[in-house]
């Protein structure tokens, strides 16, 4: 199964495209006592055999084939970005995959 999206990841170690991936976002807001805050978040889902190593502490991944801008902030500007927050890997099944979480 073909998988429609690409995406970008961005570690230190440089810029990797990604293609046949599959990118779900979810947006909403939560709510505390003194401000809504926003809880959008994004699913990415990337097929194994996959030689990736993630790091939710320094890697961060964005929609498309994207220049690297020298630093999340200033690709966040400009691109549909976000960081790294959580990365499960599914060796199982079907759809064998990485799931990363990002924020």
């Amino acid at each position: 199964m073909k998988l429609p999206h690409t995406v970008t990841i961005f570690q230190p170690s440089g810029r990797t495209v990604l293609t046949g991936v599959l990118l779900e976002s979810t947006r909403g807001t939560a709510t505390t006592k003194t401000a809504l805050n926003s809880a959008d978040s994004v699913t990415l889902h990337i097929p194994l055999p996959c030689e990736l190593t993630l790091s939710p502490e320094k890697d961060y991944f964005a929609r498309g084939d994207v220049p690297d801008e020298g630093s999340y902030q200033k690709c966040r500007e400009k691109h549909e970005t976000y960081r790294v927050t959580s990365i499960s890997r599914y060796d199982y099944g079907l759809l064998q995959h990485l799931e990363v979480g990002g924020r």
